[in-house]
This record gives structure tokens, C-alpha cells and sequence, in this order.
């Protein structure tokens, strides 16, 4: 009996989702309509988002030398905008690594250097060996509204790409201090980025939030 309710809840979903889109009520086809533009941005986007791994040599202050150095090994993700291997992603992704590896959507991994970056807006710049590679092109921010649907691409505690939606929560906030290595150095400040409640994990950083076109 109980396999029998199964197979007939399990029949009436799909017959449910077989129905032709005419058949469905105006809320359910807008409802459709947005899952459609969130593949959609999706599809378009993941080729271009790399995952970014780092690596650095740590020590304790000089008061302590008989502690020996201790590899800390980071993670985060990438958007590929020029298909010469340039790649965007945050600066504290990358902030005082040694070495860094991009891994992109196809699994080749290449070797990163850092081109520039500006602390002050989280942005850091890299460079792959690579040529023809998939890109996501750059939007306009000043034309971003507090309310607008936003998607989040990046590769959260290295399970691979994952998509999170939310909508834009602010604009122009100012974050505090971080510390990203326990001296002088390594303390920033954050000014001007975008708030949104899409589900971000450690391992998006980096990653692109898109808009629905």
C-alpha cells in the first residue's frame, strides 16, 4: 500500500510538471519565466568562474623562533573577463599567498601571478597562462537598484560550482577591519561594495554576482 501512495504522488508531480505551460495559472508561468532567466545567466556564466587556491608559509614573531613555519592553504573563486587569462577576484582571496592555482571549469589547472589590486574595494587582478578562454563581460554597478534579482556563482568549501540567488540588499557600504595574517600588514579596511542576501560561502569570494541578463 505504501509503495502503491508513492508511485501515485510520484505520478501526479510529473504529470503536474508535463503540463503545457497554457494550462498553468499567470503566477506560476512569471515563476517559470525567472527560473528560466536564472539557467539561463547560469549557463552563460559557470565556464567562466575558476576556483582559486592558495597557499602560504606562515611563522609565529620573531620572540618565538623555535616554532617552525606552517603551510595555511586558502580557497576561493575567480571570474575569467578576458579570454588572455585574465581573472577578477577578491584581494583577500589572494592577500599574502605564496603561490596560487586556478583551476577553471574544463579542470586545467594553471599557475597564477598578481597583476595589481586595490585593498579598498576587495579587488585583485590575475594572470594565467591561457589563451581562448570563456569570459563574463563586465556590467555597469551604477546601474544596480536596492531590490534588483542577483545570482552568485563560486565554488563554496571546494564542492564545486554552485548558484545562490538573492537580490540587492545595499549599495555603498563600508565593511571593518579584517585581519588576514596577525600583523600590521594584513589589516584593511573595505569601503563601497554591494550587499545582497544571496547565500555566500567561504570559497565564493571571488566569484561573480551576475544580473539577470
Amino acid at each position: 500500500m505504501r509503495l502503491s501512495i508513492v508511485a501515485a504522488v510520484a505520478a501526479v508531480l510529473v504529470a503536474a510538471w508535463a503540463a503545457p505551460a497554457q494550462s498553468l495559472p499567470e503566477s506560476t508561468r512569471r515563476l517559470e519565466d525567472l527560473s528560466r532567466a536564472f539557467r539561463h545567466a547560469y549557463e552563460q556564466a559557470k565556464p567562466a568562474v575558476v576556483l582559486i587556491a592558495t597557499a602560504r608559509t606562515w611563522r609565529l614573531p620573531r620572540f618565538h623562533p623555535q616554532v617552525p613555519e606552517e603551510e595555511y592553504q586558502g580557497m576561493g573563486s575567480g571570474t575569467i573577463v578576458s579570454p588572455d587569462g585574465y581573472i577578477l577576484s577578491n584581494y583577500h582571496v589572494i592577500a599574502g599567498a605564496d603561490s596560487i592555482a586556478v583551476t577553471l571549469a574544463d579542470r586545467r589547472t594553471f599557475a597564477a601571478e598578481v597583476v595589481g589590486f586595490d585593498s579598498l574595494i576587495d579587488i585583485a587582478l590575475l594572470k594565467i597562462d591561457a589563451q581562448k578562454l570563456p569570459t563574463v563581460p563586465l556590467a555597469d554597478s551604477d546601474r544596480l537598484q536596492i531590490g534588483d534579482w542577483v545570482l552568485a556563482i563560486g565554488h563554496p568549501l571546494g564542492m564545486g560550482s554552485t548558484l545562490t540567488h538573492g537580490i540587492v540588499s545595499a549599495l555603498g557600504r563600508q565593511a571593518g577591519i579584517f585581519d588576514l595574517g596577525g600583523d600590521e600588514e594584513s589589516l584593511y579596511a573595505i569601503e563601497s561594495f554591494i550587499q545582497t542576501n544571496a547565500v555566500i560561502n567561504p570559497g565564493n569570494s571571488g566569484g561573480p554576482l551576475l544580473d539577470l541578463q
